[in-house]
């Protein structure tokens, strides 16, 4: 039997979202880490990585889809709310004046306020996307791992962020024409533990 598709299908609008959120917050995080003179806050962004992390990665953040529910359904096009999980590791040793756990609970807290912060800002309603590409984002859940005892004195915390996007889900999203004057480049890079990305900045 002949295919009856003659196209190629291309990516779904989850997938470029999911891009999308990992770029955002690669730049932005940077460029928060400079501006608060705070550079142990400089996490490293990564896309769907699954090999675990250790305390040379932290911190570091993980940006997974998780789900796509239908949320309404037309003859062309359904609307989907998307999940995704911000996963957020942070990891710190103990000092003369504080006990290591502490100091890596209290850098997961701020970078997830941080990030929080970001993806909740107005600027970034539509993702960058063009309206209405996107129709609602939500950060609608933070919660924190309970801490595991651990023999190296890493202090390794998890924290995670559940993000909402409802779109459209029929052909891909449209890209909003970058304004002039940035000079910001992200590179994503493969590794043997997936894919992470690094800012480089221009003159």
């Amino acid at each position: 039997m002949a295919s009856k598709i003659t196209t190629a299908i291309g990516q779904s609008n989850f997938e470029l979202i999911r891009d999308r959120i990992c770029t955002i917050l690669a730049e932005e995080i940077t460029a928060q880490s400079t501006i608060l003179s705070k550079p142990e806050l400089k996490a490293t962004v990564w896309n769907e990585r699954t090999v675990p992390f250790d305390f040379t990665n932290c911190p570091a953040i993980n940006v997974l889809f998780s789900r796509a529910n239908a949320n309404a359904y037309f003859p062309k096009e359904n609307v989907y709310i998307n999940t995704f999980f911000i996963d957020i590791y942070t990891s710190d040793k103990t000092n003369s004046t504080t006990d290591g756990g502490t100091r890596s609970t209290w850098k997961l807290h701020r970078l997830a306020g941080i990030v929080r912060a970001i993806l909740e800002n107005p600027i970034y309603r539509t993702l960058d996307f063009t309206p209405p590409s996107i129709e609602t984002t939500s950060v609608t859940d933070i919660s924190i791992a309970d801490p595991k005892p651990n023999q190296d004195g890493a202090n390794i915390m998890m924290g995670r962020l559940t993000f909402t996007v409802q779109c459209r889900e029929t052909t891909e999203l449209k890209t909003a024409v970058a304004l002039g004057g940035a000079t910001t480049q992200i590179k994503m890079s493969e590794t043997n533990e997936g894919y992470f990305y690094e800012i480089q900045i221009g003159d």
